[in-house]
């Protein structure tokens, strides 16, 4: 592989950041506000995992009726959200 080819396929970024150990604390974020443990976290991960099938009911409706469509999308929407918001603060 040539020079120029390696530089175009090689990552952008700093490798250094990826190191173990290396935390540059003035660009992280105080999360305890919204999880003032990892036990509260892991808690908020359980009580997700433990409703992953709530779209079960809907299972062979979703095309009988609008309304049944409708909230199926918006639930999926929610639990999507909440899953997202817990994977961002990841302690």
């Amino acid at each position: 592989m040539t020079r120029a080819l390696e530089r175009l396929v090689a990552p952008s970024y700093d490798v250094r950041a990826d190191e173990a150990g290396v935390e540059d604390t003035q660009f992280s974020w105080d999360l305890t506000e919204f999880y003032p443990s990892k036990v509260a976290w892991a808690s908020e991960l359980e009580r997700l995992r433990s409703e992953v099938d709530f779209l079960a009911p809907c299972a062979g409706k979703l095309g009988d009726d609008a309304a049944i469509l409708l909230a199926a999308l918006e639930a999926n929407s929610a639990y999507g959200c909440e899953f997202a918001w817990l994977e961002t603060g990841v302690p």
